[in-house]
């Protein structure tokens, strides 16, 4: 009986459209730089933690659940990218990371 039994196609494209778009590179520039101008709307610097929740809270708003690494993932992605800059130095509790308004 369990052999026979298959998931609904509506749960399963669900599923399927979630793990196809993993990574940041899956979505395009606009969307990274929306995320952004909403995480530095109202704050000019961030401490990286800070960051992290706030980038979080907009990607659920689009992917839904996600977890703490790929928040991460994505916060790294946007530093390669030039799209938010570090201020300070490493492992320093004063860096902060600010928006980079020439993108």
């Amino acid at each position: 009986i369990l052999q026979e039994w298959e998931k609904p196609k509506s749960e399963q494209s669900q599923i399927e459209q979630t793990q196809r778009k993993t990574t940041a590179f899956d979505y395009p520039a606009e969307t990274h730089l929306k995320i952004l101008r909403d995480v530095f709307q109202n704050n000019k610097e961030l401490k990286y933690k800070i960051l992290v929740h706030e980038v979080k809270l907009n990607l659920q708003s689009i992917l839904g659940s996600v977890g703490d690494n790929k928040v991460k993932d994505f916060v790294l992605y946007y530093v390669k990218m030039n799209w938010i800059i570090k201020e300070g130095p490493d492992n320093s509790p004063k860096a902060f990371y600010r928006f980079n308004e020439q993108v």
